[in-house]
């Protein structure tokens, strides 16, 4: 028999509407056992079903989903509305960053001790500012009937804020996940996770099964979802590029220049509040189009997080530790080396060559052959390695030389003046 307590309150809350779903979730995160409240949802079923003469059951009228423009003036309306606390929001989420290039600019290039622990630092802090405001804005969209301030906003999602950030490294990993498998399956995960941050202030659900509950809204509607979704990103794109079309009629002064700087960093700030807007609309939108939805089996995001973890996991360990970039680097660096001392080479035995013409002989040293060099303002080539000259013997009465480099490849190799003969040990 089930708690009546329990029972009367599934009830109360199915009479206001509210699906089985979050009233499940509810209960748990207040305590009960997974068991009992499944047993009052199925109990409350059967007695909520009549036993004799059912009446048949009138589905409630869904509302198809609005077009992008229709969504687009709805969310203007809400930022109108809000349009203060969300730029105050907007201020508070830009000032860390702000400060973290202001460090940069001043002390990146005689960096001391302090700088390189406090600039890391806040910039870890402005990703955080980041992340909070963005949660702050849906929470200002969701209570927008309320006068929610600015601070006021930051306190309600005080609370929710390490669930986000685990639901933002979730979301990451599955399309990490996507990405491994392919484009095309990383596109659809990527619209399919649109809705996870409304789901996630609004039907107080977390991690994986905010993820799941986001796809099961976007299924069957994916293609409208994903276009209303690049209205905006064109909408934005247009407004943009406003200055760059303006560019074409009006002179590129250094007045011009500084107005549109200006103007297209403001809309980068507004497109952030503006986007939030957007697709809580768009969620509200869709949420009454589908009704009330069930979530299936979580094994598949699941599977697909894992996947992406390791994925990143193998990406993180093959860059610090086998550092392929630095091995093809060192690679090409070699090469380049041993072209440049083969290059060095054939100038020495030119001039060699032309000192042999001028004086019947070869020199006692490569230091002998300055004058040609400086009259073609050239210094000896020397072994871009070390930085010395190369190895030279003169052999045979000064009638013939021996000229030794070092190659990182070939080894220790030698030349003569006879043919340019080379011999290695």
């Amino acid at each position: 028999m089930a708690n009546q307590t329990l029972l009367d309150y599934i009830r109360q809350n199915l009479d206001q509407g509210i699906d089985r779903e979050q009233i499940f979730r509810a209960l748990i995160d207040a305590g009960w056992s997974e068991a009992e409240v499944r047993g009052s949802l199925e109990e409350t079923t059967v007695l909520s079903t009549p036993v004799s003469s059912p009446s048949p059951v009138v589905p409630q009228e869904k509302k198809g989903l609005l077009s992008a423009p229709q969504i687009l003036g709805q969310a203007w309306s809400v930022y109108r509305q809000k349009i203060g606390v969300l730029l105050g929001v907007t201020l508070l989420m830009i000032i860390l960053p702000a400060i973290s290039v202001l460090l940069n600019l001043l002390f990146s290039k005689s960096p001391s001790g302090w700088y390189v622990i406090v600039s890391p630092l806040v910039s870890l802090l402005g990703l955080f500012a980041q992340a909070w405001g963005y949660l702050s804005f849906f929470v200002i969209i969701r209570d927008r009937q309320e006068k929610v301030s600015v601070f006021e906003a930051y306190r309600r999602t005080v609370k929710k804020l390490p669930a986000y950030l685990w639901l933002m490294i979730l979301s990451y990993f599955v399309l990490i996940g996507g990405f491994m498998l392919l484009f095309i399956p990383a596109l659809v995960l990527g619209v399919s996770l649109a809705l996870a941050v409304p789901i996630f202030v609004t039907e107080n659900l977390r991690g994986i099964t905010v993820i799941q509950k986001s796809r099961v809204y976007v299924k069957g509607f994916w293609v409208k979802v994903a276009w209303r979704q690049a209205f905006l990103g064109c909408f934005f794109m247009l407004i943009i590029l406003l200055p760059v079309v303006a560019s074409f009629f009006f002179d590129k002064s250094p007045f011009f220049i500084m107005v549109t700087m200006v103007f297209m960093t403001v809309m980068s700030f507004l497109s952030a509040s503006f986007g939030a807007v957007y697709t809580y609309v768009l969620y509200e939108n869709l949420r009454q189009a589908r009704g009330e939805v069930y979530i299936g089996k979580k094994i598949g995001f699941v599977s697909l997080a894992l996947f992406g973890f390791l994925a990143l996991l193998a990406i993180v360990v093959g860059i610090f530790f086998l550092n392929p970039t630095q091995k093809i680097s060192e690679t090409r660096s070699v090469e380049m080396n041993d072209r440049m001392r083969e290059i060095g080479i054939d100038q020495i035995q030119g001039y060699l060559d032309v000192y042999y013409r001028d004086h019947g002989a070869y020199p006692d040293e490569l230091v002998s052959l300055r004058d040609i060099y400086e009259k073609m303002i050239l210094p000896i080539p020397r072994d871009p390695g070390t930085g010395e000259l190369y190895d030279y013997y003169s052999l045979g009465d000064h009638q013939d030389y021996r000229l030794c480099v070092r190659f990182e490849i070939e080894g220790y190799t030698c030349y003569t003046a006879k043919n340019y003969s080379r011999f290695s040990d």
